[in-house]
């Protein structure tokens, strides 16, 4: 029988044994596009993360629910499913508010299931366990975007009641050393303000963006670095701006735009800014995750690269 609980220490170990589980085949990575086949045993905690984030390795994944727990971030949950001694799926989610979304939600971060335990109602009961602690919170939707909407975890979430709340699109653009005019840049506030309005960074939201900005469970492992700071600039009202570069290596990272006032508009000083924070981190190129509301403010602004479509977010509204 399959029993829904919250993740603690004891069963932190079932949970990586059961993200490991879900990889046919690990690899060393020389590279983004170079690697050689090898085993589990013989990867760093990095190398590990690389095949599936913080929850491949047990001391990544000790440092990151610890810290997920901390006052500064929103509250968050991880349920596994128990069967008898064997952890056959989990879930996580973030609870908390985002101006750009309608009333407080719940951002579903991770869903897996082990594959020999697929299709047995196990990911439904756990998601149902997290729309009813989201409600508990207060939240009147649940959020999440799939690998693939036309795929199993797409198709899962529609016929669990969800349905496509807005597209996303990515623009890649290289970084700058020096911006096209001359930013202010100072220290941002270590609470995140539910009255902010993230516009560039939609990996997530901007619980989960968040968290990731200010917590440090993977540096004991590598060199990440991040920054966080409000903008100010002539003709431009205050914003914040957040940069992460997970690996100088292997560089790749994320940069996130808030606007703190609800009449603010992106400009090119914006997308400026965020290039030149970009360098800053260590990194090459980034990735600029936006909403359909803003495709035509930048495709206005004829940059080199064009817009592409993502995976959209799906929403389930489950307020009574």
């Amino acid at each position: 029988m399959v029993q829904i609980e919250r993740l603690s220490k004891e069963t932190l170990p079932g949970l990586v044994d059961c993200e490991r589980a879900s990889v046919d085949k690990w690899f060393l990575y020389h590279s983004l596009t170079e690697k050689e086949e090898t085993t589990y045993d013989e990867l760093s905690p990095f190398q590990r993360w690389l095949h599936g984030g913080p929850t491949m390795d047990l001391s990544i994944a000790t440092n990151y629910w610890q810290e997920s727990k901390q006052e500064t971030f929103d509250p968050n949950d991880i349920f596994i499913a128990r069967e008898d001694s064997t952890i056959a799926g989990f879930i996580g989610a973030f609870y908390g508010e985002e101006a750009a979304i309608p009333g407080k939600h719940a951002y579903i971060d991770l869903l897996l299931i082990r594959p020999e335990k697929r299709r047995l109602g196990i990911a439904s009961k756990l998601l149902e366990k997290v729309e009813q602690t989201a409600r508990r919170n207060g939240c009147d939707s649940l959020l999440v975007y799939p690998e693939e909407l036309a795929g199993p975890s797409g198709q899962f979430y529609l016929r669990n009641g969800f349905s496509i709340w807005k597209k996303r699109f990515i623009l890649r653009l290289p970084t700058i050393a020096k911006p096209s005019f001359e930013p202010y840049l100072q220290p941002a506030p270590l609470k995140r303000n539910a009255t902010w309005r993230l516009i560039i960074g939609w990996h997530s939201t901007s619980l989960k963006a968040w968290f990731l900005l200010h917590s440090s469970f993977e540096e004991e492992f590598f060199k990440a670095k991040r920054l966080v700071y409000t903008l100010h600039a002539e003709g431009l009202s205050p914003a914040l701006l957040g940069g992460i570069c997970w690996h100088p290596v292997f560089q790749f990272g994320a940069v996130y735009l808030w606007f703190s006032g609800e009449k603010q508009e992106l400009s090119l000083k914006h997308i400026s800014a965020l290039q030149f924070l970009g360098h800053l981190v260590g990194l090459k190129q980034i990735n600029l995750v936006f909403l359909e509301e803003l495709l035509p403010c930048i495709q206005n602004f004829s940059l080199n690269d064009q817009p592409r479509e993502l995976e959209p977010f799906l929403i389930k509204k489950i307020a009574r």
